[in-house]
C-alpha cells in the first residue's frame, strides 16, 4: 500500500488498520515538517538570535531557581548594534518567596576608539504579586575586559506583603556594579566581581527573608566554559546583616545560525572581543529585590451608651479591634463620673453615678 512517500506492506490479517498506519504515519511526518518549518522560519527571521537557559543552585546542590532568556538581534551596522531581550525566571519557595519574573529589554551598542559602550532600559515583572521595577544601565567593554552599572527603581507602589504578616511591599532603589575578566590565554575561564547597594528600612537583598536597613553585598564568581554551548557558574555573595548565599549554576548557550557541532567543539571557545561583545547578554540583577514596611496600626474602638440613675451601678464595656495586641486601656472623660469608675479587668468597668448638684 502506498501513503504517499514510500511503501507499505501488510498481511491480510492485519489489513484492516492499513488506513490507521497511513494515517499515523502521515501525522508523523506533518509534525516533523511543521517544527522543521518552524525552526528554519526562526533561522531565517533571526539568524543571530541566542536562546540561554539555565538552573541555579544555592548552597551547593539545593535548588534556588530556573531562568531563561533571549537575545535577539535588531539592527547591526559595522559598529554598533540595537537589540532587544526577553527572559523569564522561576524561583523556589525559598528563593525570593517564590516569585515568577518576566524581563524585557532594549538596548544599544556602539563602538568607539577601540572601546564597546552600550546603554540599555529593563522593565521587571513579579507575575505573582503583581509588581513592577524598572531599570537603567550602562556598559563599556575592551575585548576581555568587562565593566557594567545598573540602577533600579520601582513602578508599583507599597501593597500588602503576602509573605511578611502585618507588612506592605514594594521594589526596592538601589544599583549595583559588575566587572568580568577573562585571561586570553585561557578563554575557557573568566571571574566576576559584583557590589550591589539598596535602600530602605527593611530590604531583602539575597531573597532569602533576612530584612536590613539599606543592605549592601559583595560577591564573586568563576565561570567554565568548557564547549560553546555550555557554561558552569560557582560564585559567594556577602550581604551582612543580610546574610551570605554560596551559588552554582549550569546555563546552556545556543546560537542559531551556529551547528550544534560548532557548539560542542572546545576549540570553538575564544577570548572575547568587541565584535563578539555585542551580542553578550546584559549583565545585570534580573530578580526584583524588595523592600518593606510595618503596616500602620489600625484600632476600632467602640462602646454602648449607658445610663442610669444616682446612686446605681452600670457596666461599661469596650470592643476594641486592633491588628496587635493591646496591652493596655485608659479611660477618659468626665472627672466628676469617672470618680465613681471601678475597672473590672482590661475591657470592662463599673460606674457608679453619685447625687450630682
Amino acid at each position: 500500500m502506498d501513503c504517499g512517500d514510500g511503501i507499505v506492506y501488510f498481511s491480510a490479517s492485519a489489513g484492516g488498520d492499513a488506513g490507521g498506519l497511513c494515517q499515523r504515519k502521515n501525522k508523523g511526518v506533518t509534525r516533523a515538517s511543521r517544527y522543521h518549518l518552524v525552526n528554519e522560519g526562526m533561522k531565517s527571521a533571526f539568524p543571530e538570535i541566542i536562546f540561554r537557559g539555565g538552573v541555579n543552585l544555592e548552597d551547593g546542590a539545593k535548588y534556588r531557581s530556573s531562568e531563561f532568556d533571549m537575545f535577539i538581534p535588531v539592527e547591526e551596522t559595522t559598529s554598533s548594534l540595537l537589540f532587544g531581550q526577553l527572559g523569564f525566571r522561576d524561583h523556589d519557595s525559598s528563593s525570593f518567596d517564590g516569585r515568577t519574573y518576566v524581563n524585557v529589554g532594549v538596548g544599544y551598542r556602539q563602538e568607539v576608539n577601540g572601546w564597546l559602550l552600550g546603554v540599555n532600559t529593563f522593565l521587571d515583572a513579579d507575575i505573582r504579586y503583581s509588581h513592577l521595577r524598572g531599570g537603567i544601565g550602562g556598559e563599556v567593554y575592551k575585548d576581555s575586559l568587562a565593566f557594567s552599572g545598573n540602577y533600579y527603581f520601582p513602578l508599583t507602589g507599597w501593597k500588602t506583603s503576602a509573605v511578611h504578616e502585618l507588612h506592605d511591599e514594594r521594589p526596592a532603589y538601589g544599583f549595583d556594579l559588575r566587572t568580568k575578566g577573562t585571561l586570553p590565554d585561557f578563554p575557557w575561564f573568566s571571574g566576576e566581581l559584583t557590589y550591589e547597594q539598596y535602600y530602605g528600612d527593611k530590604v531583602d537583598l539575597l531573597g532569602n527573608g533576612t530584612l536590613s536597613r539599606n543592605p549592601r553585598a559583595a560577591g564573586a564568581a568563576l565561570v567554565w566554559n568548557p564547549v560553546p554551548l555550555l557554561e558552569v557558574r560557582a560564585g559567594y555573595r556577602d550581604a551582612g546583616n543580610g546574610g551570605s548565599q554560596a551559588e552554582g549554576g549550569l546555563r546552556v548557550n545556543y546560537s542559531f545560525g551556529t551547528p550544534l557541532h560548532e557548539q560542542l567543539d572546545y576549540r570553538n571557545v575564544g577570548a572575547p572581543s568587541n565584535t563578539t561583545n555585542r551580542r553578550a547578554f546584559v549583565d545585570r540583577n534580573y530578580d526584583i529585590v524588595m523592600a518593606y514596611r510595618e503596616q500602620a496600626s489600625k484600632i476600632r474602638i467602640t462602646a454602648m451608651p449607658v445610663s442610669g440613675l444616682s446612686g446605681t451601678l452600670v457596666t461599661l464595656m469596650a470592643t476594641v479591634d486592633s491588628r496587635y495586641p493591646i496591652e493596655k486601656v485608659e479611660w477618659s472623660g468626665d472627672a466628676e463620673l469617672l470618680a465613681g469608675l471601678q475597672l473590672q479587668g482590661v475591657w470592662a468597668a463599673a460606674l457608679s453615678f453619685h447625687n450630682f448638684r
